[in-house]
């Protein structure tokens, strides 16, 4: 089989397999620009025609035309995205996805564009590291699963809540743990209510950005007003500068809480 001159157009039927597989082998547009700027496509040229708002198929066909304007350098870069894509790892079991790499390496094969030698151990290498980002995917897939399905049962435990009023109390801290358990879904730092007395009392502390939120949760027949407000402005305001205050109120408010919300200090959210 005779090598392709480098200074030498790829041929039809490879810009072809090259196009079709573009649109195939990525789902996601940022593993699709990785993949271009691996093979030497410019990041600038990169940004550029995949948001031009183009498919992945046109964004291919249009860059093949500036490759080819591109004389030799561009050439070579046709080439490397040929062979970027027939060693492309696939992480899934897609049927369009492994027919279009295939074809790319049959025609990339009858023209010499694949690397000459290709080392068992690197072959042995590459189908370890496919078959680990493969669990990986799966691992991540299984806890979005997961997750989700924690969400609607907790959401569907809420609507219970709504209309049971049988044990007011009860709904109450039953709502707390609620936003522990919703906080640990998100991956934030949570600290479970704790009492030692009217003063440092809390319906349990979060964490984000670099804040802490002391956090009081009501659910009681009426609004909450003014006073219950400052009370937990004034708990956070006995805290390091970075501590806020998140109120929840499954009544609402009062309508004068509005305004005198503007009267403290802005720290308290």
């Amino acid at each position: 089989m005779s090598r392709l001159a480098s200074d030498t157009q790829i041929p039809y039927d490879v810009q072809v397999a090259l196009v079709e597989a573009s649109g195939k082998l990525f789902w996601h547009w940022d593993d699709y620009r990785h993949c271009l700027r691996k093979a030497g496509v410019h990041p600038t040229t990169v940004a550029r025609l995949t948001g031009s708002g183009a498919s992945k198929y046109q964004v291919m066909r249009d860059l093949l035309a500036e490759l080819d304007r591109a004389g030799t350098p561009g050439r070579q870069v046709q080439v490397q995205l040929v062979r970027g894509m027939i060693a492309l790892p696939l992480t899934d079991d897609s049927t369009d996805a492994k027919a279009a790499q295939t074809q790319l390496r049959a025609v990339a094969d009858k023209h010499g564009l694949l690397p000459e030698t290709q080392g068992a151990g690197e072959r042995a290498e590459e189908r370890v590291a496919a078959r680990k980002r493969k669990l990986e995917a799966e691992k991540r897939e299984a806890a979005r699963s997961e997750a989700s399905a924690k969400r609607k049962a907790l959401f569907a435990e809420f609507c219970q809540l709504l209309g049971d009023l049988s044990d007011k109390q009860g709904r109450g801290y039953r709502l707390e743990e609620m936003i522990g358990e919703v906080a640990a879904l998100d991956g934030l730092q949570y600290v479970p209510p704790f009492r030692k007395g009217t003063a440092t009392q809390t319906d349990g502390i979060l964490s984000f950005e670099g804040f802490q939120y002391l956090i009081e949760a009501r659910w009681r027949d009426e609004p909450a007003d003014v006073a219950a407000i400052a009370a937990l402005a004034m708990k956070a305001d006995r805290n390091l500068t970075s501590t806020r205050g998140l109120f929840l109120s499954m009544s609402g408010f009062r309508d004068e809480v509005v305004a005198e919300r503007r009267a403290l200090r802005t720290r308290f959210s």
